[in-house]
């Protein structure tokens, strides 16, 4: 007896459409649906069409997400002077890709940071988190102020404390309250592993020279010709990821390691003759070029050459080279 089959899901856009919504809220980003999923080149955002809902529909009644469209899911994220001291006018669009995405800039002045940003929160699995989390409401409330101020870190005008104080107040919160919960003291010996097992394998796979790990994270690996970082992933896929490449690349679970063998030279008397076309000038699947110093008749010698080979005939020596 066979095992009963699983049914397909009847609305996958609705399913994918959750996925990438929580996503969104990982990198405080919209939902958004891209032009076209196979080139984000040139992509700005008023050619975005934003999604609150899997069943949002346009102007016409259609429904804008459908299963034939699940590629184009992204996740736009803007506002990134909330988080650093860069990318004020960044936008960065994350495209899904069924959660393998692929993270680009597409507005505003070039930001590296803000592309690293989005990507060390979904490789890390951590949410992004404005300059004010944790911060009691009075330094809060003066970050917040600075923000949308545009004032970078270490410039903090005295009247952005009374402003603060002021704000608080009409709220009539407390300034120096704390609503974040105190967590468990760690213990200095508490013998927990500095690193993440699951990337010693990775490490002896595609390590550079420098390579280290740190974390959850190695540093220095080579994918595919490119230098970038490895991480493990909440849901256990191993991601890698470059500076000069915005896509990810996900890694087998189990990488095969390189083995060296030795070398054994075989008889030199199988090795097969040469496959000389022309005399001793060309041979068959082997490149072969003239040289010599301009105006010294190459171009002529190598049509000469063909016309002889194409002919059967020795038109450059008589006594010589002969085509076979």
């Amino acid at each position: 007896m066979t095992a009963p089959q699983p049914k397909p899901d009847p609305r996958p856009h609705r399913t994918a459409f959750y996925q990438v919504n929580e996503l969104a809220h990982q990198i405080s980003g919209d939902v958004v649906l891209v032009p076209d999923a196979s080139n984000l080149i040139g992509i700005r955002r008023e050619a975005l069409i934003k999604l609150s809902h899997w069943a949002n529909k346009g102007d016409e009644g259609e429904h804008l997400l459908t299963p034939d469209n699940i590629d184009r899911l992204a996740v736009l994220t803007d506002g990134f002077f909330r988080f650093i001291d860069e990318g004020k006018d960044a936008s960065v669009v994350t495209l899904w890709r069924g959660g393998t995405p692929i993270v680009q800039q597409i507005d505003g002045e070039p930001c590296e940071a803000a592309v690293d940003l989005v990507t060390d929160a979904i490789t890390g699995m951590r949410p992004l988190q404005e300059k004010w989390h944790g911060l009691p409401p009075l330094e809060a409330e003066i970050e917040i102020l600075a923000c949308r101020a545009g004032f970078t870190e270490g410039h903090r005008p005295k009247w952005l404390e009374r402003t603060a104080r002021a704000n608080l107040a009409e709220r009539d919160v407390d300034p120096a309250a704390s609503d974040e919960p105190k967590g468990e003291p760690v213990a200095a010996n508490d013998n927990a592993p500095q690193h993440d097992e699951r990337l010693v394998p990775y490490l002896a796979a595609f390590a550079a020279k420098d390579a280290f790990i740190s974390g959850s994270t190695l540093f220095g690996a080579v994918v595919g010709g490119l230098t970038g970082k490895i991480q493990i992933v909440a849901d256990g896929r191993a991601l890698f990821t470059s500076r000069h490449s915005k896509k990810f690349i996900e890694l087998p679970a189990q990488p095969k390691t390189l083995a060296a063998s030795p070398f054994t030279l075989g008889d030199p008397a199988s090795l097969p003759e040469r496959d000389w076309l022309f005399g001793r000038h060309y041979i068959r699947r082997y490149a072969t070029a003239s040289v010599g110093p301009g105006g010294g008749g190459k171009t002529a010698h190598s049509i000469s050459e063909s016309l002889a080979m194409v002919t059967g005939r020795p038109l450059l020596d008589p006594q010589g080279a002969q085509a076979t």
